[in-house]
């Protein structure tokens, strides 16, 4: 069985190259405004604090719901995550056109749905460098209902695509380190690698919690770093 479907990639490539653009407008507008009043003393860059906030709410949605589905599923007896159940986004949204997804197992998925998504990804990632694992991989298991392991494999291409052309964007307009890009490039390489062995081995319950309990723990240190800016 293939792990992933390569055509949910080529369908939001679109959307998703658009995206990255429209989000990193957006950042370079929130540059642009400087620093932000609050209270009497206190003077917060605008940009931090709007991003942070962003954070905070979104990666705090995806954590308590992955909690909450991990946690449930245990008195199903074929839980969400453990195989493919068409999710909301395929039996609820039904804009034509339509297309198969034989290799997740997955019948008439909306075409402009999957666009759209892209979309918001793209902009995720232009604006706050994020919409791969934390955002794309809750999308995939509950929107469209693919399991744990097909959810990990499908999106690498579109993310790669995203990621480098976000990159190129994010480097023209003078955001992006080289040298620490670089670093942290080596060492995503290798742990990918083994993240792709450890999804053969880890159950599809443990995995979903595995990943809340990380966003979990990111957005305890994005809270605190934002806590900081206020004492």
């Amino acid at each position: 069985m293939k792990l992933g479907e390569p055509l949910v990639d080529l369908v939001m490539l679109g959307g998703s190259l658009t995206g990255v653009d429209a989000g990193t407008r957006l950042l370079s507008y929130l540059s642009g405004l400087g620093n932000w009043s609050i209270g009497r003393y206190h003077h917060i860059y605008a940009v931090q604090f709007v991003l942070d906030v962003l954070f905070i709410v979104l990666l705090s949605l995806t954590a308590v719901y992955t909690f909450h589905d991990a946690w449930t599923s245990r008195k199903r007896p074929v839980p969400r995550g453990d195989k493919t159940i068409a999710g909301p986004l395929v039996t609820r949204v039904r804009i034509a056109p339509y297309i198969d997804l034989p290799d997740v197992q997955l019948k008439q998925v909306s075409v402009p749905m999957l666009c759209y998504l892209g979309f918001f990804l793209g902009m995720a990632s232009g604006l706050m460098g994020i919409g791969g694992g934390v955002l794309f991989f809750p999308i995939l298991l509950y929107g469209l209902g693919l399991s744990a392991r097909n959810a990990a494999g499908t999106g690498i291409l579109l993310l790669f695509v995203t990621v480098a052309f976000g990159t190129y964007e994010q480097a023209r307009d003078g955001y992006v380190s080289i040298k620490l890009a670089m670093s942290i490039l080596i060492g995503s390489s290798i742990g990918a690698q083994i993240g792709a062995i450890t999804t053969h081995y880890i159950a599809n319950r443990r995995l979903r919690l595995l990943f809340a309990i990380l966003v979990a723990a990111t957005v305890c240190m994005i809270a605190w770093d934002l806590f900081r800016l206020f004492r």
